[in-house]
Protein backbone atom coordinates (compact mmCIF):
# COMPACT_ATOMS: atom_id res chain seq x y z
CA UNK A 1 0.00 0.00 0.00
CA UNK A 2 1.60 3.35 -0.53
CA UNK A 3 2.16 6.49 1.68
CA UNK A 4 -0.93 8.03 3.89
CA UNK A 5 -1.52 11.13 2.74
CA UNK A 6 -3.96 13.53 4.61
CA UNK A 7 -4.16 16.25 1.80
CA UNK A 8 -5.91 12.91 -0.45
CA UNK A 9 -8.07 12.50 2.52
CA UNK A 10 -9.18 15.44 2.83
CA UNK A 11 -9.80 16.70 -0.86
CA UNK A 12 -13.72 17.61 -0.98
CA UNK A 13 -16.29 15.30 -2.12
CA UNK A 14 -16.66 17.35 -5.56
CA UNK A 15 -13.05 16.71 -6.35
CA UNK A 16 -13.06 13.33 -5.85
CA UNK A 17 -16.45 13.33 -8.12
CA UNK A 18 -14.50 14.92 -10.68
CA UNK A 19 -11.59 13.05 -10.09
CA UNK A 20 -13.87 9.57 -11.00
CA UNK A 21 -15.00 11.36 -13.70
CA UNK A 22 -12.18 11.86 -15.46
CA UNK A 23 -10.92 7.78 -14.68
CA UNK A 24 -14.30 7.20 -16.41
CA UNK A 25 -13.26 9.16 -19.16
CA UNK A 26 -9.86 7.83 -19.47
CA UNK A 27 -11.06 4.24 -19.38
CA UNK A 28 -13.63 4.73 -22.35
CA UNK A 29 -11.28 6.47 -24.22
CA UNK A 30 -8.73 3.25 -24.09
CA UNK A 31 -12.01 1.54 -24.82
CA UNK A 32 -12.91 3.15 -27.68
CA UNK A 33 -9.44 2.70 -28.85
CA UNK A 34 -9.43 -0.88 -28.58
CA UNK A 35 -6.41 -1.12 -26.20
CA UNK A 36 -6.27 -3.74 -23.69
CA UNK A 37 -5.27 -3.02 -19.96
CA UNK A 38 -1.85 -4.50 -20.67
CA UNK A 39 -1.30 -3.29 -23.48
CA UNK A 40 -2.16 0.17 -22.43
CA UNK A 41 0.48 0.49 -19.34
CA UNK A 42 3.14 -0.70 -21.31
CA UNK A 43 2.65 1.84 -24.12
CA UNK A 44 2.46 4.76 -20.77
CA UNK A 45 5.26 2.89 -18.48
CA UNK A 46 3.26 2.39 -15.77
CA UNK A 47 1.77 -0.72 -14.07
CA UNK A 48 -1.78 -2.42 -14.58
CA UNK A 49 -2.65 -1.77 -11.15
CA UNK A 50 -2.21 1.96 -11.26
CA UNK A 51 -3.80 2.45 -14.50
CA UNK A 52 -6.68 0.74 -13.32
CA UNK A 53 -5.97 3.35 -10.15
CA UNK A 54 -6.02 5.76 -13.04
CA UNK A 55 -9.32 4.74 -14.16
CA UNK A 56 -10.90 4.68 -10.63
CA UNK A 57 -10.04 8.10 -10.49
CA UNK A 58 -7.70 7.78 -7.89
CA UNK A 59 -6.20 10.77 -5.83
CA UNK A 60 -3.38 9.02 -4.88
CA UNK A 61 -2.14 8.82 -8.58
CA UNK A 62 0.20 11.50 -9.66
CA UNK A 63 -0.43 14.21 -11.74
CA UNK A 64 2.08 13.20 -13.79
CA UNK A 65 1.15 9.56 -14.10
CA UNK A 66 -2.93 11.23 -15.37
CA UNK A 67 -0.87 13.33 -17.86
CA UNK A 68 1.16 10.78 -19.19
CA UNK A 69 -2.23 8.83 -19.73
CA UNK A 70 -3.61 11.53 -21.56
CA UNK A 71 -0.99 11.52 -23.19
CA UNK A 72 -0.48 8.59 -24.92
CA UNK A 73 -4.61 8.97 -25.41
CA UNK A 74 -3.96 12.25 -27.20
CA UNK A 75 -6.17 13.80 -24.64
CA UNK A 76 -3.61 16.10 -22.88
CA UNK A 77 -4.72 19.30 -25.39
CA UNK A 78 -6.12 22.15 -22.90
CA UNK A 79 -4.34 21.24 -19.52
CA UNK A 80 -1.93 24.23 -19.69
CA UNK A 81 -5.24 26.24 -19.47
CA UNK A 82 -5.54 25.16 -15.51
CA UNK A 83 -4.87 27.62 -13.68
CA UNK A 84 -4.60 30.17 -16.09
CA UNK A 85 -3.79 33.70 -14.93
CA UNK A 86 -6.30 35.16 -17.27
CA UNK A 87 -9.12 32.96 -16.01
CA UNK A 88 -8.42 33.55 -12.02
CA UNK A 89 -11.23 35.57 -11.19
CA UNK A 90 -10.39 35.84 -8.01
CA UNK A 91 -7.30 36.97 -7.86
CA UNK A 92 -7.09 39.44 -10.63
CA UNK A 93 -10.59 41.14 -7.73
CA UNK A 94 -8.05 40.84 -5.44
CA UNK A 95 -5.43 42.45 -7.28
CA UNK A 96 -7.11 44.99 -8.76
CA UNK A 97 -8.33 45.55 -5.10
CA UNK A 98 -4.68 46.39 -4.08
CA UNK A 99 -4.21 49.23 -6.76
CA UNK A 100 -4.53 52.57 -5.42
CA UNK A 101 -7.62 54.69 -5.77
CA UNK A 102 -5.10 58.06 -7.12
CA UNK A 103 -1.41 57.98 -8.89
CA UNK A 104 0.27 60.94 -8.10
CA UNK A 105 3.31 61.43 -10.27
CA UNK A 106 6.71 63.74 -9.11
CA UNK A 107 6.38 66.67 -11.21
CA UNK A 108 10.03 67.68 -10.61
CA UNK A 109 10.55 64.54 -12.87
CA UNK A 110 8.61 65.20 -15.67
CA UNK A 111 10.06 65.98 -19.14
CA UNK A 112 8.53 68.43 -20.98
CA UNK A 113 11.12 68.86 -23.61
CA UNK A 114 9.53 67.12 -26.93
Amino acid sequence: MGKYSKGVAALPESIKGALRQVGKNIQIARKRRRIPLRQMSERTLISVPTLRKVEKGSASVSLGVFLQVLWTLQLHTGFELIADPKKDDVGIQKEQARLPEKVHSDKSKIDLNF
